[in-house]
């Protein structure tokens, strides 16, 4: 990014290829930051849109090299943007969160058993640690409380 215009003008493409995320995800959560406010997007035709940030969201954290550089699969960690949001508490380490399996799957559109496997991934890696309540949730699922290191998930402290 410019830090004087504020602006950049990175294609779906090239973000693509820095992250390993899908181009939809960046696409739709493009759309959001827009409908949030947090960026402005003036559209070009025959290449890139050039992506203006107005000061208002110096507040914004962004994602830390960090978290980009782990060696977790692309899709984990498209999952783990997707919830989020329902999971950060900037004023801690860990992110603590009571979701059911099928609630994070309605959450972020995936299947119950990626919902499974992306938690399992997360939790190998040393980045979740889960433990069953005594809660269930209206289907009948298991609630789970799960805590998302944040500081390892370089979300913290940036």
């Amino acid at each position: 990014m410019n830090k004087d215009t504020r602006t950049c003008y990175p294609s779906t493409a090239k973000i693509k290829d820095l992250t390993d995320l899908s181009g939809q995800f960046i696409k739709d959560s493009i759309h959001r930051l827009e409908e949030f406010g947090l960026i402005k997007i003036t559209p070009r035709k025959g290449t890139s849109n050039i992506y203006y940030f107005p000061p208002e969201t110096d507040q914004f954290e962004m994602f830390s090299e960090d978290f980009l550089d782990m060696k977790l699969p692309p899709k984990v960690k498209e999952y783990y943007m997707k919830i989020q949001k329902a999971l950060y508490d900037k004023d801690q380490h860990f992110a603590i969160t009571h979701y059911s399996d099928r609630e994070l799957a309605d959450l972020t559109g995936l299947s119950i058993p990626t919902v499974k496997k992306y938690n399992n991934i997360l939790q190998d890696s040393g980045y979740l640690t889960t433990e069953i309540t005594n809660y269930k949730d209206e289907a009948g699922f298991a609630v789970r409380e799960m805590s998302f290191d944040m500081q390892k998930l370089g979300q913290f402290g940036l």
